[in-house]
């Protein structure tokens, strides 16, 4: 059990301590002390400073001034267990390397796998270990050891991720924003386990914009906004329960506007003569003996936004690999694009010149240093990074897109130093210059704060009122369907066994028989 009293001994202390992050000073004159027996909320909006308070505890954000002191050896960086976004673009990156090290020697079937995520470095073997077994039943990853760790989906992930963290017993662990991208299902595995954590004696420092997220056996709260603390202290005092029905009331209009948009708007007349951009016919996909995907009909039209729907696992993303010609399975199943057959003669290139999509994993991968306006003129040739010369109609048509996503001005700005919401909107408008017949968002809400999530709901709104592009809207999350969606393709997460019924049920329904296809909401 955590250790308690009137004055429990320090972990860490920030003593003073002014964070930079680039040519940007964070936190003034900040101090905090976590100390023994004690767990914190970390809360705040989009770029108020909250991970940058992550950073100073992990080690790897500098401070300017002030010291950082690390009463125990328990609080030292390498012995702090944490899960974050940052965590997630190393691994990532380093992934990068390692695909382009295959490409070139021709392995490529070594990819990373769970089970290389888990085990132990320093003796070589691939196996995780006594401690690694523990971790690998508590989170129930037996069943994805061998997967390549690209493969998972956003709630299997935060899972490995965790177990990770673990292995090495860490005293302190810290959460970055841990829920995002995880359904209704896996976010309530995560707060348990995280309060479990916790009740076993561990301190948790826990970043969030998620009031919601908050569990139980949080005993402090500090507060960032604009780029510094304006409050700390025991949960009660700075979170009574009065603040926290409003702040809790602060994240509702997004819900309830998402459901009153949904109930006044005027679905789109199916079209049966409609031009066909999307048809699979009994498509599958399965890795090894796991089937990811079983049976799957659905004809997309011109015109028609959809929204896909599904649980963690289930195979949205797969499917809109699918689409955008990138997954090796595609060529396998009979699936149409833009009354084509994939795999007769068509490119790539052919396929992504008539699709954009943006996702989370894009704003991953972008960590190019642009402007902001090169950003949105790389999608003209479907880059990350600019390495041609627009012309000047399409520089004018990139500025009229950000000013159309709110950043007029903002053109000349470096792109990998604008907000985590300002880089989504820009992503947006870089889909948006080459005028595609499908935008596929693949949870464009994840990692945004009530705000700019509504804000950017409000933006696919004014664009699916126009009819053209049509919309392709994945989320785990339907209280953020935005209004001009008018149709909803849901996919079942199968069972293990690939001999197991499955089905694919259409709008309004939570289950249903195979060979299913959507209906107007």
């Amino acid at each position: 059990m955590s250790r308690r009293g009137h004055n429990p001994p320090p972990l860490i202390t920030l003593d003073r301590v002014t964070a930079r992050v680039r040519d940007r000073r964070l936190l003034p004159d900040t101090t905090w002390t976590l100390r023994a027996g004690q767990s914190w909320a970390v809360i705040g909006p989009n770029g108020a400073g909250k991970s940058t308070l992550a950073g100073i505890l992990l080690g790897t954000v500098p401070c300017v001034s002030g010291k950082v002191i690390r009463h125990v050896p328990e609080a030292l960086p390498e012995r702090i267990g944490h899960v974050s976004f940052e965590l997630l673009e190393k691994l990532a990156a380093r992934e990068s390397l390692r695909d382009e090290a295959r490409q070139f020697s021709g392995r490529l079937d070594a990819v990373t796998t769970v089970r290389d995520l888990l085990a132990s470095d320093r003796s070589g073997s691939r196996e995780p270990g006594r401690r690694g077994h523990t971790a690998v039943q508590r989170f129930d990853l037996d069943h994805l050891m061998d997967r390549a760790f690209t493969r998972l989906s956003s709630g299997e992930l935060r899972r490995v991720l965790i177990a990770r963290a673990l292995l090495r017993q860490p005293q302190v662990v810290v959460f970055d924003e841990p829920f995002e991208g995880l359904d209704v299902d896996s976010r309530r595995t995560l707060k348990h386990a995280i309060s479990a954590m916790i009740r076993e004696g561990r301190q948790v420092v826990l970043v969030t914009h998620r009031i919601g997220s908050l569990v139980p056996e949080i005993s402090h709260a500090l507060i960032v906004r604009d780029g510094q603390v304006v409050e700390k202290g025991p949960k009660p005092r700075v979170l009574p329960e009065d603040r926290l029905a409003r702040l809790f009331a602060a994240d509702a209009p997004a819900k309830s506007r998402a459901g009153s948009r949904q109930e006044t708007s005027r679905p789109n007349r199916p079209d049966p003569k409609a031009p066909i951009l999307v048809e699979m016919k009994g498509a599958c996909v399965s890795y090894g003996e796991k089937a990811v995907l079983k049976d799957i009909d659905w004809t997309v039209r011109k015109g028609e936004h959809w929204a896909v729907l599904g649980p963690n696992g289930a195979g949205k993303s797969t499917v809109l690999s699918l689409i955008a010609g990138d997954h090796p399975q595609a060529y396998a199943n009979r699936i149409f694009l833009f009354g084509r057959r994939r795999g007769t003669g068509e490119s790539v290139w052919d396929i992504k010149r008539r699709i954009a999509m943006i996702s989370p994993e894009l704003q991953l991968r972008y960590r190019k240093p642009v402007s902001a306006l090169d950003a949105v003129l790389s999608g003209y040739f479907d880059s990350v990074g600019l390495y041609r010369r627009p012309s000047g109609t399409e520089r004018a048509v990139a500025e009229q897109w950000l000013e159309f996503v709110g950043l007029g001005g903002r053109g000349a700005d470096r792109f990998d130093r604008l907000s985590y919401g300002e880089r989504r909107r820009v992503l947006l408008a870089r889909c948006l210059v080459k005028t595609p017949e499908l935008l596929i968002l693949d949870e464009p809400c994840q990692g945004l704060d009530p705000q700019m999530r509504r804000r950017f709901v409000e933006l696919i709104d004014r664009i699916g009122s126009r009819g053209v592009p049509s919309i392709l809207y994945v989320t785990h999350d339907e209280e953020e369907i935005p209004s001009c969606v008018d149709r909803i393709f849901r996919l079942p997460l199968l069972p293990s066994s690939t001999d197991a019924p499955t089905g694919v049920s259409g709008p309004q329904a939570s289950s249903g028989s195979c060979k299913t296809s959507g209906v107007a909401r």
